[in-house]
């Protein structure tokens, strides 16, 4: 089994960043369906099918409109983005509500 490490996303006007300041956000890690590859490039096409509008991903949104943007290529390509934990840590999220 091939050891994945994620590489990190940077958008393309992360040089000017948010009122001059450069950001990068720290999230903690990745979770994927099982018919999901993962692949090193994971975050970023996670983060280029949430500015495309073909993911749907409330962290991604809940970050977004912290920093009080409406639209998803507008502030993801001034911030860069990484999670502490480099790989998927498991397929699915799974919570039961059941003791």
């Amino acid at each position: 089994m091939r050891d994945i490490q994620h590489i990190p996303w940077c958008g393309s006007h992360y040089d000017k960043g948010i009122d001059g300041q450069r950001i990068c956000i720290v999230g903690y890690s990745h979770y994927k369906e099982d018919s999901e590859q993962d692949t090193d490039n994971f975050t970023r096409v996670a983060i280029q099918g949430v500015i495309k509008g073909t993911m749907s991903i409330a962290f991604f949104t809940q970050i977004r409109n912290y920093f009080d943007f409406k639209e998803h290529g507008e502030f993801w390509n001034r911030v860069a983005f990484f999670n502490y934990v480099p790989d998927c840590v498991q397929q699915t999220l799974t919570i039961s509500l059941r003791p």
